[in-house]
């Protein structure tokens, strides 16, 4: 299926990053604990969150709903954005436009 977008990739993937870091319990993904996560360096962290964000990006191409520690990520094909959520709350929403 993929994910039609015409902003810069990695304009995308930012806003991507910075929309996960606002789902709690997103290090879980990586087998994780919050200590764990907070113990690395910071670029080591923000490392690790640009390849979440683009796994999640190429997974959103076949599936339009994924989980990801205690929130969803969704793909609208119809407004072109990727929304987050944090339990039921949206924080994020990434234009793909």
């Amino acid at each position: 299926m993929g994910i039609r977008y015409e902003r810069r990739y990695a304009d995308i993937l930012t806003d991507l990053m910075e929309g996960i870091r606002g789902v709690d319990g997103f290090y879980t993904l990586f087998e994780m604990d919050e200590d764990m996560w907070n113990g690395m360096e910071e670029n080591y962290r923000n490392e690790c969150l640009r390849t979440m964000s683009d796994d999640v990006f190429y997974a959103l191409g076949g599936n339009k709903t994924l989980s990801i520690g205690n929130g969803v990520i969704q793909y609208d094909k119809d407004k072109s954005i990727i929304k987050i959520y944090n339990g039921n709350n949206c924080v994020y929403i990434v234009n793909l436009l």
